[in-house]
């Protein structure tokens, strides 16, 4: 992965909009 990839990513699982996203949150 990359670190556009890798920050793409990361800005995905902080957002609410992600189904699941309570889930696979780590941070």
């Amino acid at each position: 992965m990359t670190k556009a990839t890798l920050a793409a990513f990361a800005e995905r699982l902080s957002s609410a909009e992600w189904p699941g996203s309570g889930q696979i949150k780590m941070t």
